[in-house]
């Protein structure tokens, strides 16, 4: 599969949607099936056709984009010593971390309902966390956040890796998946979303900036 090549009609397929001013609401399993088979189309055109694999995969990656819903979440405490505290404190944090990966996620035409929504349940995840920085005896917290496949999981741990940063947290560990590709894939995605730097290149003495971090 020509993974350059999808993305190449993947940007196209957006530029699509944008110029039929598809909202979340109209945004159907027709009109992608439709939006898909006018992409394979112009790729004939182009000389570049996409195979079925490829088509597949465009599709996949348009819906992943698009058909996202954020539902009431189900939240219980086991453990109510840690205060809740973010509401009070947000508006004296610096959001540098934040900020740039809400430009990043701009500039990739991500709809902006999407990550308003997205942003609101990390900041709901933030304040059953508890406050990194205030003075007092060290505190334990567990939690688990689960999403099926579309429903922007990367998204949400991205965001919260880069607000937990912001505010004040200093260590995070990311558990992968036991594939070698998928690790691979997870972390070229930090190094994207997160870091800023290819991490593939440090060790050389000299790191690309991507993502974030142009």
């Amino acid at each position: 599969m020509d993974e350059a090549l999808v993305q190449k009609f993947y940007q196209f397929a957006l530029d699509m949607i944008e110029a039929d001013g598809m909202t979340q609401s109209s945004f159907t399993e027709e009109y992608l099936e439709g939006l898909v088979e006018k992409v394979v189309q112009t790729s004939i055109t182009f000389g570049k056709q996409l195979n079925d694999e490829e088509a597949k995969r465009l599709k996949f990656m348009i819906s992943s984009h698009h058909n996202m819903s954020f539902r009431e979440e189900a939240i219980i405490l086991g453990d109510t010593n840690v205060q809740r505290w973010f509401d009070e404190k947000k508006t004296e944090i610096e959001w540098k971390y934040w900020s740039r990966y809400k430009r990043l996620l701009q500039r990739a035409n991500r709809p902006k309902a999407v990550i308003d929504e997205n942003e609101k349940i990390i900041d709901k995840i933030l304040d059953f966390s508890g406050d990194p920085m205030i003075d007092q005896e060290s505190w334990s917290r567990k939690g688990l956040v689960m999403g099926n496949v579309q429903s922007g999981k990367t998204q949400s741990y991205i965001g919260l890796i880069n607000k937990a940063f912001d505010c004040g947290y200093k260590v995070v560990i990311l558990f992968g998946g036991h594939m070698n590709e998928l690790r691979k894939q997870t972390q070229q995605r930090v190094d994207s979303d997160v870091i800023g730097d290819d991490s593939s290149k440090l060790f050389f003495g000299r790191p690309k900036r991507i993502g974030v971090g142009t």
